[in-house]
C-alpha cells in the first residue's frame, strides 16, 4: 500500500503543478460535489484497494478523488494559516469516518509567531487513546482557527454498551498492529512511536479486561479531558436534543453527553447546552414545508426530547439582548440563526486559550453545518480565510468540513434529510442580516484597511450571496450529470 498511496501522492502533485489550487475551476467544484453524491467519504476508500495503478479501476479513482480532496484542501488552509502538521489517518487507524489527513493549525500567517499553538510529540497517541471515549471513535479535531484559537469538533460521549465493545476492539486491533511491517508517512505527518503505541494498546488491554465501570469510565473519558486540553478547549458545545441517545428501539444507550456526566468530570469546561434538530427533521423542512426559511417549528413537546438550554459562561455582548426563555417558541431559522451569534460571540470574546468543541451524536451532520457557517460567516467579513475566493472557500468547506468528515450524503438525500441544503438556505436567508456581523458588535476586529460600517455589511451580503450562487449552481449540475449518467446505465443495460 504504501507504493500505492506514494504514486497517487505523485499524481496528485504533477496535477496541483500544472493547476495551482489557488485557481479552483467550477469543474473541480462539479467534480468534488458528484463524487460527494455517489460516495460517503470513510477510509475503505483508500484500504479496501485493488494492487493496480492508482488511477486505473473504481477502486484507484475514488483514492485519488479523496487524496486530491485532502491535498486540495491542505493548500487552501496553508495560504492563510500556518499548519503544525497532519496527523496521517490513511489506514483509518485513528477514526475511520475522519479525514486521510488531519490537519493541525499552529497559527494564523498574520500573528506573531510566539503566538503558535503547540502540539505535543506524542498527539497521535494522545488522540487515539482518546477515541474510545466518543460515538464511532469520532475524537475532539481542529476544525478551523480563528484569532489564535481553534474550533474543534467531535461525536457526543461513548455511552457504555459501545465504549468497552471499542474497547475490546481496540485489544484485537493491537495484536494485529504489533505484527505489522510498520506505518507509513509523509512528509510533516504525525504517527505514533512504537513505545507510544504499547502504552496506548496496554492502556486498553487494562480497559477492556476486569476494571470496575467508574475506573473504566474515569480512564476513557480522562484521555477524552486530556486531548481537550491539547487543544486548549475551554467550552463544549452540546447540540444534542437528549440526555441519552436510543436508537431502533433498542433499550442500551447508544450515547451520553457531558450535561449528565453524574462523577463531574467535565466540571472544568463551560458547558453550552443549544438543542438543535437532528437530520430527521430536515425532511419536514424539505418535503413538509418545501425549503421554506420560515414557520418551521421543531416539535420540543416530544418525549425523547430532554435537553434544556444552558449556558455556564456569561452570555457574549452581541447575544445578551435574545429572549433566550423563548427559544422553543422560535422557527428553524430564528433558532439557527441566535445560535450562530452565541457561538461566534463566544469565539470573539473568549481569550487566547479559550477554544470552543462541537458536537451532536455522531458529529457528521450538525456538527459540520455549524462548523461550516461558522468558517462561512467568519470568511465573508474577511476574519478567517481572507485570502480565499468564493469557489475557493466553498470547495474546502464542503470538502473538508463536510465529505472528509463523513457526511453521508448520498443516504440523506435518500431520504430527503436536506442538511446540507439548508446550510447554505440560511446562509442566504441571513446575508443581509446585521446581527450575524461580528464586526458591527466588535469594532476593534477591523482591519484599518477596511470599508465603513454600511460598506461592510454590503460587501459581506455580496460575498455571501456570491457564495450560495455557486453552491445551488453547482450542485444541480453535478445532480443532473449523476441523473444523466444513471439513465444511460439503465439503458445500457435495458439493450
Amino acid at each position: 500500500n504504501q507504493s500505492y498511496y506514494s504514486q497517487i501522492m505523485v499524481d496528485i502533485g504533477r496535477r496541483s503543478r500544472s493547476q495551482p489550487v489557488d485557481d479552483v475551476t467550477e469543474s473541480e467544484l462539479h467534480r468534488l460535489l458528484g463524487f460527494m453524491l455517489e460516495k460517503a467519504y470513510t477510509s475503505r476508500l483508500l484500504t479496501d484497494l485493488p494492487n493496480s495503478s492508482p488511477l486505473s479501476g473504481s477502486g484507484g479513482s475514488e483514492a485519488a478523488a479523496a487524496l486530491l480532496a485532502s491535498s486540495n484542501c491542505r493548500e487552501l488552509i496553508e495560504l492563510d494559516y500556518k499548519l503544525h502538521g497532519c496527523l496521517d489517518n490513511t489506514d483509518g487507524q485513528l477514526c475511520d469516518t475522519y479525514p486521510p489527513y488531519l490537519f493541525l493549525p499552529s497559527s494564523c500567517l498574520r500573528r506573531r509567531p510566539e503566538q503558535e499553538l503547540a502540539y505535543p510529540d506524542d498527539f497521535y497517541a494522545v488522540c487515539k487513546s482518546a477515541s474510545k471515549a466518543r460515538v464511532r471513535g469520532r475524537f475532539p479535531a481542529p476544525a478551523l482557527m480563528f484569532e489564535g484559537k481553534l474550533v474543534c469538533r467531535s461525536s457526543a460521549l461513548s455511552a457504555w454498551p459501545e465504549a468497552y465493545s471499542r474497547s475490546a476492539i481496540g485489544v484485537v486491533s493491537s495484536w494485529f498492529s504489533s505484527m505489522s511491517v510498520g506505518r507509513k508517512s509523509t512528509p510533516n505527518s504525525m504517527a505514533p512511536t512504537s513505545g507510544e503505541s504499547e502504552a496506548a494498546d496496554s492502556e486498553s488491554v487494562a480497559s477492556a479486561t476486569g476494571i470496575s465501570s467508574n475506573s473504566f469510565f474515569d480512564r476513557t473519558r480522562g484521555k477524552d479531558m486530556a486531548l481537550l486540553d491539547c487543544l486548549r478547549v475551554r467550552q463544549i458545545v452540546d447540540l444534542t436534543v437528549e440526555a441519552k441517545f436510543y436508537k431502533y428501539r433498542v433499550p442500551l444507550p447508544l450515547s451520553s453527553t457531558e450535561k449528565i456526566d453524574k462523577r463531574g468530570r467535565y466540571k472544568d469546561y463551560k458547558l453550552c447546552v443549544i438543542p438543535y434538530p437532528g437530520c430527521e427533521f430536515f425532511r419536514v423542512w424539505s418535503i413538509g414545508h418545501g425549503l421554506s426559511m420560515s414557520g418551521v417549528h421543531f416539535a420540543w413537546h416530544n418525549p425523547s426530547v430532554t435537553a434544556q438550554l444552558r449556558f455556564d459562561d456569561q452570555l457574549p455582548l452581541c447575544a445578551v439582548d435574545i429572549d433566550w426563555q423563548r427559544y422553543r417558541d422560535w422557527d428553524l431559522t430564528r433558532l439557527t440563526a441566535n445560535y450562530m451569534r452565541l457561538l461566534l460571540g463566544y469565539l470573539v470574546e473568549f481569550p487566547d486559550d479559550g477554544g470552543i468543541m462541537l458536537h451532536c451524536v455522531s458529529g457528521w451532520d450538525r456538527t459540520p453545518m455549524f462548523i461550516s457557517l461558522l468558517r462561512c460567516l467568519l470568511w465573508s467579513e474577511g476574519l478567517c480565510h481572507a485570502s480565499l475566493s468564493a469557489m475557493q472557500l466553498l470547495y474546502l468547506t464542503l470538502a473538508y468540513d463536510w465529505f472528509l468528515f463523513g457526511h453521508r450524503l448520498p443516504d440523506r438525500m435518500q431520504k430527503d434529510e436536506c442538511v446540507l441544503h439548508y446550510c447554505f438556505h440560511f446562509l442566504h436567508s441571513v446575508s443581509r442580516d446585521p446581527h450575524l456581523s461580528m464586526l458591527r458588535w466588535y469594532p476593534h476586529l477591523q482591519k484599518p484597511q477596511q470599508q465603513q460600517q454600511p460598506q461592510q455589511l454590503a460587501d459581506r451580503t455580496v460575498r455571501l450571496r456570491q457564495l450560495c450562487d455557486i453552491f445551488f449552481s453547482a450542485y444541480s449540475n453535478a445532480e443532473n450529470r449523476r441523473a444523466a449518467a444513471l439513465a444511460a446505465a439503465n439503458s445500457a443495460n435495458a439493450d
